[in-house]
């Protein structure tokens, strides 16, 4: 039995690392085999939490990923794997527009696991929510207490961008353009998460708004001169699940229908989500697509974004976004050009 216990657990470490190797390699089927069998044949590894946590990450069904996750809250409380499945239910609510969720698990994290990994994300994405919901006062007092905290740098710049918008959405202009001139002005090459070209948009509109046409000049000339083959308008600002440059508009008391003209070549589309877990621009296209909405994706390096609808003009787009908005409850959207 001596020599039989190391050869087991050899054999464990072994078969924990063929799934996490697969898993990091993006091969999801083959990980999701060999995380299935892995936790079926060690039901009491020590590597159990992180084998539930990436099985939870890798469901096709919001449900069962849920039900990892929960198994994980309850069988490792007050751990670090605790905090992951806490946020990771967070992320999944936000990414499915149910932000009420996903304010309780931010703000679980917040109460209860301040000392961890998961800190900051959690102040941006709880930042995000709650500005969904139109909570701005409380959006503002959470982006001031995280960037009094000189130890928050991982998502500092992501957490000043929320700020501006909020700023821009409460028809504080002059505010919102300060906020992106310090995006503008901070901005490292190294920062894959925001997309310059679309902060200066913004900076830009801020100052139109704000009646300050000489700054709204020289940013624009700064922006053809810095990105001469960008077309304006057709980006978002964040590299980030559901994130959209742009605000939702009022509903139309009109009636839109819920399936989509087809139209060949160059069309308007409305972006209704970004994921860098394909699994979960899966579950959003079934949603909506058991509705009759005409869905589509496209995959752009880490993200598979998810579309509903292609329109011969933006201002069709733009009818059908503010029903979509209203009627299956998604806050974040884009209506952006797309082409076959």
């Amino acid at each position: 039995m001596m020599l039989f216990a190391p050869f087991t657990a050899a054999a464990e470490e072994d078969d924990y690392l063929a799934a996490m190797e697969a898993y990091n390699k993006k091969d999801f089927v083959k990980a999701g085999e060999l995380l299935k069998n892995f936790n079926s044949k060690y039901p009491g590894s020590r590597f159990k939490p992180n084998v539930l946590i990436k099985m939870g990450e890798l469901s096709h069904e919001f449900e069962r990923m849920e039900a990892f996750f929960f198994e994980v809250i309850k069988g490792y409380s007050n751990t670090e794997y605790e905090a992951e499945a806490v946020y990771l239910l967070g992320r999944a609510h936000y990414g499915r527009g149910e932000y009420k969720k996903a304010e309780g698990y931010f703000g679980t994290i917040l109460g209860r696991f301040s000392n961890t990994v998961w800190i900051e994300p959690a102040y941006y994405y709880l930042i995000l929510s709650l500005n969904a919901m139109k909570n701005r006062a409380e959006a503002k007092k959470l982006y001031d207490d995280y960037i009094a905290n000189k130890n928050n740098y991982m998502f500092r710049s992501r957490v000043k961008l929320a700020g501006a918008d909020i700023s821009f959405e409460e028809g504080k202009f002059e505010e919102a353009a300060s906020g992106y001139r310090d995006i503008i002005d901070t901005f490292n090459e190294s920062e894959k998460y925001i997309f310059l070209p679309a902060v200066y948009e913004k900076l830009i509109e801020s100052y139109e708004k704000a009646g300050k046409e000489r700054d709204a000049e020289k940013f624009r000339g700064d922006m053809r001169q810095l990105f001469p083959g960008y077309k304006t308008g057709t980006a978002q600002i964040l590299a980030s699940p559901t994130r959209a440059a742009v605000s939702v508009a009022a509903a139309r008391a009109t009636p839109f229908p819920t399936a989509a003209p087809a139209v060949k070549g160059n069309f308007f589309t409305v972006q209704v989500g970004a994921f860098t877990n394909s699994r979960f621009a899966d579950d959003m296209v079934k949603r909506l697509s058991k509705k009759g909405r005409h869905t589509f994706t496209k995959t752009e390096g880490r993200f598979t974004r998810v579309y509903v609808g292609r329109f011969k003009t933006k201002g069709e787009a733009d009818k059908y976004a503010e029903v979509l908005s209203r009627e299956e409850k998604i806050n974040n959207y884009l209506v952006k050009e797309g082409w076959d």
